[in-house]
């Protein structure tokens, strides 16, 4: 069951970079999908589980990190308010408001 929505994470991820071309976005993200891809096809089913369910805490760990760097940069915009302290950037900060609180949510989505 694991494998079936890395599978799929795969693909999605695999057809995004053919049609953006942004693989600079996310670093991890395909260690990970090529840490499964290595498992050996010979392998127990319990250390195949076991392989899954390392690249799910591994994803859950980095998920979690995101949503606690978003809520940090959000509190230090609002903290430090650079809105006013760089009205130049007001558009950039405003929008990276709206989405981090999007992402956040996309986050915990994956999280769960």
């Amino acid at each position: 069951m694991g494998n079936f929505f890395f599978n799929i994470f795969y693909l999605l991820y695999s057809k995004m970079l053919t049609t953006n071309n942004l693989p600079r976005l996310a670093f991890l993200l395909p260690l990970i999908f090529k840490l499964e891809n290595e498992l050996p096809t010979d392998s127990s089913p319990f250390v195949r589980y076991a392989f899954t369910i390392l690249i799910t805490a591994i994803l859950t760990l980095v998920s979690f990190l995101n949503i606690i760097g978003y809520f940090a940069a959000l509190y230090l915009i609002q903290k430090y308010d650079f809105h006013n302290k760089y009205p130049k950037y007001s558009k950039i900060i405003g929008y990276f408001e709206k989405s981090g609180k999007l992402l956040i949510i996309v986050e915990i989505f994956i999280c769960i």
